[in-house]
């Protein structure tokens, strides 16, 4: 449960310079399709889920369903859904590209760290999200490249939680690290703005495959439709 919410600021002060809205050049309020967003992150093979879904029979697709509902009554629905797209591999639909651990890295050789990627667009193929996942013993690590890349000025927030295995039920405690990037992010290029945050926690459950926890860099855009 959560408590002993506190504010405070860490490594107060910002980069001279605009903060980007990029992750490895790939931005938020950048055009570019599921082709070349998986380019960019390194990645030439994927499965195209629009044209897959539509040569799924209706049987086929009865049959992943009953499987994945199956699997999701004993480690939770998230869990069986990654569990199903980690073993599909890199994959883009209509709104959004995936890639599951195991292609994407950051850092330098021989520390480099394994992370998942997910980048979500809209109709325009204009780029509105870049989650970045990796595992929560590497979020030092990310930190210090994340000060490098957006500068060191983040907002911090601490809560008292706790994490639960779903399949067992227990939970233990669990402090997680809310961080928001300040300023918020600017695409040069567009003149959007973006919102970057991390959080030393994805989710409230533990992942069923290895990293069992995990820490995301969100990277968001702002919204100018209101």
């Amino acid at each position: 449960m959560r408590a002993a919410v506190f504010i405070t600021m860490l490594l107060a002060g910002s980069a001279s310079a605009a903060t980007p809205c990029d992750f490895k050049g790939l931005a938020v309020g950048d055009h570019a399709s599921p082709q070349a967003i998986m380019a960019a992150l390194g990645v030439t093979k994927y499965e195209d889920q629009v044209a897959a879904k539509a040569a799924e029979t209706k049987a086929e697709h009865d049959k992943a369903f009953a499987a994945r509902m199956k699997r999701a009554d004993e480690v939770g629905i998230m869990n069986a859904t990654e569990e199903s797209e980690f073993h599909d591999g890199p994959a883009c639909d209509d709104s959004s590209c995936r890639i599951p651990y195991g292609t994407v890295t950051v850092g330098e050789q021989p520390f480099l760290i394994t992370v998942e990627v997910f980048v979500a667009f809209d109709q325009t193929q204009k780029i509105t999200a870049i989650d970045v996942k990796y595992s929560g013993s590497d979020w030092d690590e990310v930190l210090e490249m994340m000060n490098k890349k957006y500068g060191p000025g983040w907002q911090k927030e601490v809560i008292d939680d706790v994490t639960t295995n779903f399949a067992t039920k227990k939970s233990y405690a669990d402090p997680t690290t809310l961080l928001k990037h300040v300023p918020d992010g600017q695409n040069l290029k567009t003149g959007d703005s973006c919102t970057i945050t991390a959080k030393s926690r994805d989710l409230v459950f533990e992942h069923s495959m290895p990293p069992l926890l995990r820490s995301v860099l969100e990277i968001k855009l702002v919204s100018t439709n209101f």
